[in-house]
């Protein structure tokens, strides 16, 4: 527990600051990938579960997901934050990187 309240505190916190947008993206996804492998999310284990939850799961997790790496971006790409969060669809975190 103590790990994933850690990695949890370190993504919200991570910005981008004078890292390039790659070391940024670098360290984000390591991190999220590690808190990924310690807590993740529960999922249905029914095949083709009818009520679609891991799908509305993915769609969630993709928001959040995509929201904390935007959030983290300096200023100079708030005009390429908007354009991303106005996509229909939404992409994923390395669509938008």
């Amino acid at each position: 527990m103590p790990r994933l309240f850690n990695l949890r505190k370190d993504l919200v916190s991570l910005t981008q600051g004078t890292q390039s947008i790659s070391t940024y993206f670098t360290v984000f996804r390591g991190l999220l990938d590690e808190l990924n492998n310690l807590g993740a999310i529960p999922r249905c284990k029914i095949s083709n579960c009818p009520c679609g939850i891991n799908a509305q799961l993915d769609e969630y997790e993709k928001q959040v997901t995509l929201s904390q790496f935007l959030m983290g971006l300096n200023e100079q790409f708030t005009t390429t934050r908007g354009h991303i969060l106005l996509m229909k669809p939404l992409p994923d975190i390395s669509q938008a990187y």
